[in-house]
C-alpha cells in the first residue's frame, strides 16, 4: 500500500479463500476520509502475490518479491506510475532479458521499502525454500540490484553481530540510508530461533554496519510499521499489531488494541504509548498494510487474531511525531517466556552443571569407598533428566525441520550419546579387587564409557555455546556462559595437572629400583652372559 496527499494505492494480498490477488485499487479524497475505492484494470501488472515489500517515492509506487500460489516465490520489482496508473517491471530490457547479472533470490516475508524522495529500494531477509540473511538494494535510477550485507551466504546464526535470518518481521526506512527492523520469525526452514522474536536492529547502508538496540515492545511476528509525519523537528516510527502468542510461546503479555510502539530513530529508543479513539479501536490484527499519510498513518486490512478472518477495513491513526511523543506512555512488559528459553536453561543446568561436575567427581575424586560413585550416579541421572526435558522443549520450539541445521544435529547426537551412558552402565562388568587384574571385558567397558561420556560432554558444551546465539540471547547471557565455560576448563586443566603430579611423585625414583625383596633388585642384579662367550 502507498499513500499520497489525496489517495492510497493498494495491490495484491490474499483473498477470503486464501488465494493470492493481483488487483490494483485506488482510494481517493483522503482529505475528507469519505472517499471510495476504485479498481484500476490494466493488462500489464505484477503476478498475483502477497507478503511483498512495498513503498512509494516521487509519484511512483513500488513492490518487490512476494509469494504467489503453490509456494511460488518472486524476486522481481515493479513500479506503478501514480499519474498514468500504469505498471512497469524494472531491471529488464525490452526483450525481457535480465538487464543485470545479479538478481536477489526469490523470497517472501521480507521487510524494507524506500524512503520518500530516495532512489534506494531495500529488501531485507525473508523466506523461500531456505532462509535468507542478506540485505539487497535496488537502485531505481540505474535499475540495478546490489547486495550490501551477507553476500553469497557468508552469514550464519552463530554470531551476535547482525540479525539472524528471519521472515514476516516489521521494518521501514527511517532515512534514505537507515533500515529499522523488529521481531519476526527466526525458526523457519533450516534455522532455529525465536518465533516470535523481539529484537530490534538498525542498518546503516553507508557504513554497512548493523546495530542492535534495546527493545521494549512485546515480541511478535507479522507486525506492521510505518513513519509518522514529522512534527516540531521530531521523527517517530509506529509499530502496531502482529501475532504475539505462537506455539513456541509459554507466557507473554498481550498488547491491548489501543497500544502502539513508538521508536525514536535519533536516540534509538523504544516506548509504548496509548492511543485514543472517537468510537472504537481496530480489532487486534496481524499482517496489516501501513503507510504514512499527510495526517497520520493509514492501516488497511490484515488478519483478525481473535476470529481468524481476513479484514478489508481502512483506518487512520491521526497525529504526527510531536503529538505521539506527548501521548500517555506505559512501562515495557517484562513477562515473556518461550520453549527456547526453557530448552536453553535445561541444557545448561543438565549438561553444563550436573553432567560436567558428575564426570569431574568420577575422574578426580575416586576413592576406596562408594560415596564418589553414588554422587556421580545421582548427578548424571539428574543431568540426563534435564537433557531429555530440554530436548522436548527444543522439538516444541522449532517450527520447521528440527535437524536441518548444525545446532539441531549436534543436539540430537548429544542426547543419543547421553542416553547410551546409563544403558552402558547397566552392562558393566564387575569391578575387580585391588589384588586382581581387570578383565578384558572390564577394560573394554571402561574405554567405551569414558570415550562416550567425554565425547557427549565436549559436544554438549560446544552446542550450548552455539545455542546461546541461535536463541538470540542478550549479550549478558552469552557473556556469563562463556565466563562459566572458561572457569570449567580452567578447573579441569588444574585438576589434571595436579593428578599427573601426584602420579609422578608415586612412581619409583629410578627405573631400576623395583619392589624390595624381589630377586631382581639393583643389589643382587647380575647380567646374563651371552651364549658362546666366557
Amino acid at each position: 500500500m502507498s499513500g499520497n496527499t489525496s489517495y492510497l494505492i493498494l495491490f495484491g494480498g490474499r483473498s477470503y479463500s486464501n488465494e493470492p490477488l493481483h488487483d490494483t485499487w485506488v482510494f481517493e479524497s483522503l482529505g475528507s476520509f469519505n472517499g471510495s475505492w476504485r479498481n484500476v484494470t490494466k493488462t500489464i501488472h505484477p503476478t498475483a502475490r502477497f507478503a511483498m515489500v512495498y513503498g512509494s517515492s516521487n509519484d511512483f509506487f513500488y513492490i518487490a518479491t512476494g509469494e504467489g500460489g503453490n509456494s511460488n516465490y518472486f524476486n522481481d520489482i515493479w513500479k506503478f506510475d501514480i499519474r498514468t496508473e500504469e505498471w512497469k517491471e524494472l531491471g529488464k530490457t525490452n526483450r525481457q532479458q535480465l538487464k543485470v547479472a545479479y538478481y536477489p533470490k526469490p523470497r517472501s516475508g521480507a521487510s524494507g521499502g524506500v524512503y520518500p524522495g530516495s532512489s534506494k529500494f531495500f529488501v531485507h531477509q525473508g523466506i523461500s525454500d531456505t532462509s535468507h540473511f542478506d540485505t539487497v538494494i535496488f537502485d531505481i535510477d540505474t535499475e540495478e540490484w546490489n547486495v550490501v550485507d551477507c553476500k553469497d551466504d557468508q552469514c550464519n546464526a552463530y554470531t551476535p553481530y547482525y540479525p539472524h535470518a528471519r521472515c514476516h518481521h516489521a521494518g521501514t526506512l527511517t532515512s534514505p540510508n537507515s533500515l529499522l527492523i523488529f521481531g519476526g520469525c527466526l525458526s523457519y526452514v533450516d534455522t532455529g530461533g525465536e518465533c516470535p522474536s523481539g529484537d530490534t536492529w538498525v542498518f546503516d547502508a553507508q557504513s554497512l554496519i548493523w546495530a542492535e538496540v534495546n527493545t521494549c515492545p512485546v515480541p511478535r511476528v507479522y507486525g506492521g510499521m510505518a513513519l509518522l509525519p514529522p512534527g516540531n523537528g521530531l521523527r517517530r516510527v509506529v509499530l502496531y499489531g502482529g501475532i504475539e502468542d505462537t506455539p513456541q510461546v509459554i507466557q507473554t503479555t498481550r498488547s491491548p488494541a489501543d497500544m502502539v510502539g513508538l521508536f525514536d530513530p535519533v536516540n534509538k529508543f523504544w516506548s509504548l504509548h496509548i492511543t485514543t479513539a472517537k468510537k472504537s479501536f481496530p480489532s487486534l490484527r496481524a499482517s496489516v498494510a501501513m503507510v504514512t499519510g499527510p495526517d497520520g498513518i493509514f492501516m488497511f486490512g490484515g488478519y483478525d487474531i481473535n476470529s481468524g478472518s481476513l479484514l478489508g477495513d481502512l483506518w487512520l491513526l491521526r497525529g504526527d511525531s510531536w503529538t505521539a511523543e506527548r501521548s500517555v506512555t506505559v512501562e515495557c512488559p517484562r513477562s515473556f517466556t518461550n520453549f527456547i528459553l526453557a530448552h536453553g536453561c535445561l541444557m545448561v543446568i543438565g549438561w553444563g552443571i550436573f553432567v560436567v561436575w558428575g564426570a569431574y567427581i568420577a575422574r578426580y575424586f575416586k576413592s576406596s569407598g562408594d560415596t564418589w560413585f553414588y554422587l556421580h550416579l545421582i548427578l548424571q541421572i539428574i543431568g540426563q533428566i534435564c537433557s531429555l526435558a530440554g530436548f522436548i522443549m527444543a522439538v516444541l520450539s522449532v517450527q520447521s525441520r528440527h535437524f536441518g541445521f548444525a545446532h539441531g544435529i549436534i543436539g540430537l547426537l548429544v542426547v543419543i550419546l547421553g542416553l547410551l551412558q546409563p544403558i552402558n552402565a547397566v552392562f558393566r562388568p564387575k569391578h575387580p579387587n585391588e589384588e586382581s587384574k581387570k578383565s578384558r571385558h572390564r577394560v573394554i567397558w571402561e574405554s567405551i564409557h569414558y570415550i562416550g561420556g567425554k565425547s557427549a560432554i565436549l559436544l554438549a558444551l560446544a552446542n550450548i555455546s552455539l545455542g546461546v546465539f541461535v536463541a538470540n540471547s542478550r549479550p549478558v547471557a552469552w557473556t556469563v556462559w562463556f565466563v562459566y565455560l572458561g572457569i570449567v576448563v580452567m578447573v579441569l586443566v588444574i585438576s589434571q595437572l595436579l593428578q599427573d603430579c601426584l602420579k609422578f611423585r608415586k612412581r619409583p625414583k629410578d627405573f631400576l629400583e623395583l619392589v624390595p625383596g624381589s630377586e631382581n633388585t639393583i643389589h643382587n642384579y647380575k647380567p646374563k652372559m651371552a651364549e658362546g662367550h666366557v
